[in-house]
């Protein structure tokens, strides 16, 4: 198995990284944003570089452990932010419109579970 990992290059651009997982370029660079997904400036080249094989094992490892779809998640990451910016008086309106938010996001889950089903 080593010797067929040696075509693999050690970098590659979003782009590439993109037609690697059958996603768009703009995807890796929201799960880059997001967090999900790391890349690196290297000292001789002007853009950034992602490591090809952490990389997919990173895409991989973020799908298997979610239900969710990324951008869900990342909805739910906003929403997060914006919580821990309400003023104290007003956070039991908004922690009750976060339960309806999971909610929701359950009973997605849920349908999409049936139609597989």
């Amino acid at each position: 198995m080593v010797s067929e990992m040696k075509d693999v290059p050690e970098w590659a651009n979003a782009a590439i990284i993109a037609q690697l997982l059958g996603v768009s370029t703009r995807r890796i660079q929201k799960l880059t944003q997001d967090g999900f997904l790391i890349a690196e400036r290297l000292p001789d080249c002007n853009s950034f570089k992602y490591r090809v094989c952490e990389t997919i094992q990173a895409y991989i490892a973020m799908s298997k452990s979610s239900s969710f779809s990324s951008e869900q998640l990342t909805d739910a990451k906003r929403f997060a932010d914006l919580l821990s910016k309400v003023p104290e008086e007003k956070r039991s309106v908004v922690v009750m419109m976060a339960q309806a938010f999971i909610s929701g996001m359950e009973a997605q889950e849920q349908l999409a579970a049936e139609k597989v089903s």
